[in-house]
């Protein structure tokens, strides 16, 4: 698999990025955090999608790409001499993923959507993307990391490099469903119950169901005898029944008519009462005649009088209101003198005001910038401090560690530089020290002006409230001045219709004493003129009285014969109280000796129901203690089966590691033969993974050699489990591999002894990408990406 081209849209740091891929060996460098290895990464995204992403899928998309703007890969790769071309994005504000892959320049895609996609790379590669990262990512971490390890985390780490640590596992899950199954296994068996007792206890519940049949029949007898006697009694206490109701209804309408006649008995009496108060009212009436007579003629002279009154205390009140309102307007027009004169040279204030203003507005713009001035210069302050400390404190680590402390920059020793760098920070904070102080003294400064300008303002306010104060109090008594001018002629506008009304009214004539009079004898005359008219009402009710008087004795007389007539009846029914009680006595014991046997038959059918119930949940139990049995065996052979696996697996991983292990080593040695030139052309791995390296016939452990063929042989061995990992999940020829930041610290020599391997790993690898930030290396690289950061969030990176 060789990679043709990669081409970026919105895709993390890069907003458009367009790469044509040589073969060859490809150096990418750049500073740390500009997106180096980001490149790598959108090569594995587009063959993987989001299986590799390192975040959730909306941080795929650049930060500074709009929420409408797609996020987009393209990737060109040969793969046994045929073209493909894999195309995925992310579009809208969800994220939605797209994707397509072409093959042979064909422009209907092999495959479509993400999953599609996914399962049709992982067939052509035969590699899942786990296997894959493995196959052609090698970082420095992992290669020094190996050698550093304790045996048991090497064995580990190249197990998981490996994808042996999937049969760990698996048997892990084997152990776990053997516990489960031997958990539920357990519990079955405690559920079991003795199938003998079961059996026992069904024969004995069927013996007791035939007894209770046996009574069954003898009460159904006793009930059956009870009903018929019921049945001939109920035929005599239905006749009695219809006497008894016959009875009751003549006994209920006499009582009624009862009632009725002694209600109209009392009435006639009621009404000959009433006949001899009418007579005695006529008499009274005719004694009052005389007297009515004079009621109209006392009644108008009292309403004569009535007008007089009304006249003359409307009059005095008119005369009383007059001399009150003469009163308040001398007093309002004394007030309305004192305010005028308290008025004169008062005023004005309102220039005054407006200067003062103007003077406190400038000197407000004033106190804004200086505290503006204050606030810079304190920040400034700050910062320098700031810097100055990390100053100090970076050069006074340098000094601790002499000339061997490593490089700000590159990290390598400072060794002839060390005084160059000292002078170069004491220079800088000297630099800090002379604006620490230009800062300070504006800050003093500003500080001081501050202060004056607030005591300014402060006075500068006080004047203004005085002559705000002053200002107030002249338009409070303008307004006092105007209110007290309405006053007074509000108040002279009263008096003049005051002197109009008691004009209009003029003289009035009233006698006092004379209307209380005569008053006194309409009162009189009126209590006596309404007795006349409730007499005279019911001297004319006296006809209705008498007609009532007759209707009701007629009824008397009917409802008297009526009542006679109805006793004959109950004489002539002969119905006997006595008797009828007897005979429903028995009724009702009768009923209670019938419903006594029901309950009893109702009772022993309902006992053998609940038997029978008995016997159907026994047998039940009985199946399924047959069909826990049965589980429970079949449980058990699954747990010999799976202990059986487990133990099969064990094995099958103990010899796939020992095959592994001197694979991986054959490759390692293959591959440190090209390296060096055949000075070295065997390597040895151990049980705990110890590199052991043989020199002219002798072997020695890693650790005996230079740092420089330390490294040679953990890249060497990093790139042989890369291959062996790709033969192992059955791909197809990868033939690019990715080194990242491998050179670390090394000196010029070591580098250019791995860069010199790197060459001849070409007739392996055909495309060699090695990531670092070390930018001395490129110009020995004979192809480079360099990669920049064009601002906060955005990269670019130039095929050179």
């Amino acid at each position: 698999m060789i990679i043709n081209r990669l081409t970026l849209t919105n895709y993390r740091r890069f907003r458009r990025l367009d790469l044509e891929l040589p073969e060859n060996l490809i150096g990418i460098v750049g500073q740390n955090g500009t997106g180096k290895t980001t490149l790598v990464e959108a090569i594995g995204w587009a063959l993987y999608g989001n299986k590799i992403r390192r975040s959730d899928k909306q941080d795929v998309r650049s930060q500074f790409a709009e929420s409408k703007e797609a996020c987009t890969v393209e990737l060109e790769f040969i793969l046994g001499g045929v073209s493909y071309r894999v195309a995925r994005q992310l579009k809208g504000k969800n994220a939605i993923a797209e994707a397509a892959i072409y093959r042979a320049g064909n422009p209907e895609p092999e495959a479509v959507q993400e999953s599609g996609v996914n399962d049709y790379v992982e067939s052509l590669l035969a590699l899942d993307y786990r296997s894959f990262f493995v196959s052609v990512f090698a970082r420095q971490k992992d290669l020094a990391a190996l050698s550093a390890l304790s045996p048991e985390d090497r064995r580990k780490s190249i197990s998981r490099l490996m994808n042996i640590d999937v049969i760990e596992k698996i048997r892990v899950q084997i152990r776990s469903d053997q516990r489960d199954k031997a958990a539920q296994q357990q519990g079955m068996q405690a559920t079991l119950q003795d199938e003998k007792v079961l059996k026992e206890r069904r024969k004995e519940i069927k013996n007791q169901i035939a007894e209770k049949k046996t009574a069954l029949k003898d009460l159904e007898a006793q009930l059956k005898a009870a009903q018929e006697k019921l049945v001939g009694n109920r035929t005599k206490f239905d006749i009695l029944s219809t006497l008894r109701d016959q009875h009751n209804h003549l006994t209920a309408q006499v009582d009624k008519w009862q009632h009725r006649l002694v209600d109209f008995e009392n009435r006639c009496k009621q009404l000959d009462v009433e006949i001899k108060q009418i007579d005695e009212q006529q008499v009274e009436l005719e004694k009052m005649q005389p007297m009515l007579q004079t009621y109209d003629q006392v009644k108008a002279e009292k309403e004569r009088l009535d007008v007089s009154s009304r006249a003359y205390v409307e009059l005095k009140a008119k005369q009383d209101e007059r001399e009150r309102a003469t009163s308040q307007l001398v007093r309002l027009q004394a007030e309305l003198e004192t305010l005028q004169k308290s008025l004169t040279g008062v005023g004005g204030m309102e220039e005054q005001i407006a200067t003062v203003d103007i003077k406190v507005e400038t000197l407000e713009k004033e106190r804004e910038q200086t505290r503006q001035k204050l606030t810079a210069a304190e920040a400034e302050l700050k910062k320098i401090e700031t810097i100055g400390k990390d100053l100090g404190q970076r050069k006074k680590n340098i000094e601790n560690i002499g000339s061997d402390s490593p490089c700000p920059v590159c990290t390598r020793p400072l060794g002839e530089h060390y005084d160059d760098v000292v002078l170069h920070f004491e220079t800088e904070l000297n630099g800090l020290r002379a604006q620490y102080k230009t800062y300070d003294a504006d800050k003093k400064k500003s500080a001081v002006r501050l202060d004056e300008l607030r005591a300014t303002i402060q006075e500068i306010n006080k004047q203004r409230n005085e002559l705000v104060r002053k200002q107030e109090q002249f338009t409070e008594r303008s307004k006092q001045v105007d209110k007290a001018k309405q006053d007074v002629a509000r108040w002279e506008k009263n008096l003049a219709e005051l002197e109009e009304a008691i004009k209009s009214i003029g003289d009035v004539n009233y006698d006092e004493a004379g209307h209380k009079q005569v008053r006194v004898e309409l009162e009189k005359l009126g209590t006596l003129r309404e007795q006349a008219i409730k007499y005279q009402e019911h001297i004319n009710r006296l006809p209705a009285v008498l007609h009532e008087l007759q209707d009701n004795q007629t009824t008397v007389k009917e409802l008297s014969a009526d009542i006679d007539a109805h006793k004959k009846q109950l004489t002539e029914l002969k119905f006997n109280p006595e008797e009828y009680d007897a005979v429903k006595n028995e009724m009702t014991t009768l009923q209670e000796d019938v419903d006594k046997h029901r309950e009893l038959v109702e009772a022993s059918n309902r006992t053998i129901l609940g038997w029978e119930k008995d016997l159907e949940k026994i047998d039940a139990d009985i199946n399924r203690q047959k069909q826990l049995l049965a589980d429970i065996q079949e449980l058990q052979e699954e747990i010999v089966y799976l202990k059986t696996l487990d133990d099969h697996f064990g094995t099958f991983r103990r010899e796939l590691t020992g095959r592994i292990r001197p694979l991986i080593a054959q490759r390692t040695s293959e591959l440190l033969h090209l390296t060096t030139n055949g000075r070295y052309s065997l390597l040895e791995l151990d049980d705990d993974y110890n590199i052991y390296l043989y020199d002219q016939s002798e072997r020695f452990p890693l650790a005996r050699f230079s740092g420089g063929e330390q490294d040679l042989a953990n890249l060497c061995l990093r790139i042989a489990i890369s291959q062996v990992v790709a033969e192992r999940a059955g791909g197809r020829q990868i033939n690019f591999i990715v080194l990242d930041e491998i050179f670390g610290s090394q000196d010029a020599s070591r580098k250019e002894l791995i860069l010199n391997t790197l060459q001849k790993l070409s007739t392996q690898f055909r495309q060699i990408f090695v990531i670092t930030h070390i930018d001395d290396i490129k110009d020995v690289m004979p192809v480079l990406i360099s990669v920049a950061s064009n601002g906060r969030d955005e990269s670019v990176a130039v095929l050179r």
